[in-house]
């Protein structure tokens, strides 16, 4: 018994031990099959890229390589310095790239009720065409944003491909997308966000280039241009803009989005709801929003048809502040040479009979200049200097409103384009 307890502790445990210890510290597998979703046959022979998950627009640290066996099978074993990462499968058909998440050992993808089984992989590549498919707007989102002289509008596009190939786009740009733009807009350019895309200025417009792979139970293709648009004045009674366009692929849902800070914007528009408040989710932030929308985002229905002219128009009210100025201002116009004619009415001192009036006597008003009791006519505010002053008024009640001048600044220079102003009202001779 003592020579077998020997034999257990010398050579036996230690057996055991290495074989338990091994089967602890075994790496983890990932399992998977590449299959052509065109025709869903497994594709053998494709190379196979293990990588961490990197940022959009950029391939993360490649990990493992490997090749597809006959039934489209590949695997890859996880290194131990990767075991709390996320890790994507990636393969290249055809000159487009294709990714699936694989392996997710720090749980990154729970927070969104994400979970990743690497023992079933699915890794979908598609034949490419370059004729035309039919593609659909999911969501198309214009956010429209106050800016000093007009508006900076944002368009965010969720694009769905029903069919079973990756668009490559036609023409000599490959253009994917075309977007029918309002007239106006300036400063038109992808946003950061829009990786791997190309904005192309055409004779109609623009376009996009930026395959569109096929939509399978997933989001879509998101795709964001910023653009600005200009008031047609400076004078603050003029101040709307026309942000109609013309639909150009079937759109399920469509929404006008400001903020609640921006309320004051009047959007209308013969098909739009009128104003819903939400809650919109921007960057992970909750943030306050008036939406107009046509359609339902939860339907499956065609909302909008290509060819629909879609009216939308954005104006801004004219602050209430500016309305009272003017109001004082005209009463002020009114009293003056109301007073000043009473005054003329007077008696003058060479009175010959005493049954007749006077002749007025002239005198000098505050301003140091001779009244004209015959120039009562308010024609004079509608002059290029009186409309450029009513304007800098305007534009400093506004951005004082924005919280963008200090009270003092703010009141210093209104009086000085009020005094200014005054100094033009008619005179009396």
């Amino acid at each position: 018994m003592k020579l077998y307890r020997n034999l257990y502790s010398a050579v036996l445990l230690p057996c055991l031990l290495l074989v338990l210890s091994g089967a602890g510290f075994a790496n983890p597998l990932i399992k998977g099959i590449v299959i052509n979703g065109s025709n869903n046959q497994n594709v053998a022979g494709i190379q196979v890229q293990l990588r961490r998950s990197g940022d959009p627009g950029k391939p993360g640290k490649l990990i493992a390589t490997t090749t597809s066996g006959s039934n489209g099978q590949f695997v890859f074993s996880v290194p131990a310095s990767e075991q709390g990462s996320l890790l994507v499968a990636t393969a290249n058909y055809q000159g487009f790239p294709y990714e699936v998440p694989a392996y997710d050992g720090g749980q990154h993808l729970a927070q969104f009720n994400v979970k990743i089984d690497p023992a079933k992989v699915r890794l979908p590549i598609f034949e490419t065409s370059h004729s035309l498919i039919p593609l659909q707007m999911r969501v198309s989102h214009l956010n429209v944003k106050t800016r000093p002289g007009g508006l900076s509008c944002v368009e965010f596009l969720i694009v769905d491909n029903p069919s079973k190939k990756t668009f490559l786009g036609i023409g000599d740009d490959k253009a994917t997308i075309l977007l029918d733009l309002p007239k106006g807009a300036k400063n038109v350019r992808l946003d950061s966000q829009t990786v791997g895309a190309t904005l192309n200025k055409r004779p109609d417009g623009y376009s996009i280039s930026l395959p569109i792979p096929p939509t399978l139970n997933t989001e879509g293709t998101a795709l964001i241009v910023d653009y600005d648009i200009d008031w047609p004045s400076r004078l603050p009674w003029k101040r709307s803009v026309d942000l109609t366009t013309e639909v150009q692929y079937p759109t399920k849902f469509f929404f006008v989005q400001r903020a609640a800070e921006d309320g004051a914007l009047q959007v209308t528009g013969a098909r739009l709801s009128g104003d819903s408040s939400v809650k919109m989710n921007i960057d992970g932030k909750p943030i306050d929003s008036l939406i107009n929308a046509v359609g339902n985002p939860q339907g499956t229905e065609i909302a909008l048809k290509p060819g629909d002219p879609l009216q939308i128009t954005v104006s801004s009210p004219i602050n209430p502040t500016f309305w009272a100025f003017l109001g004082f201002l005209i009463l002020l116009i009114i009293l003056i040479p109301l007073s000043l004619w009473r005054r003329s009415a007077k008696p003058s001192p060479n009175e010959v009979k005493a049954d007749k009036m006077g002749e007025p006597v002239n005198e000098q008003s505050v301003y140091g200049k001779t009244l004209n009791t015959g120039a009562a006519s308010t024609d004079w505010i509608k002059t290029p200097a009186a409309a450029a002053l009513i304007e800098q008024i305007a534009a400093l009640d506004e951005t004082y409103a924005a919280g963008n001048i200090d009270q003092d600044e703010y009141y210093s220079q209104r009086d000085a384009c009020k005094r200014a102003l005054l100094q033009l009202a008619p005179e009396i001779k």
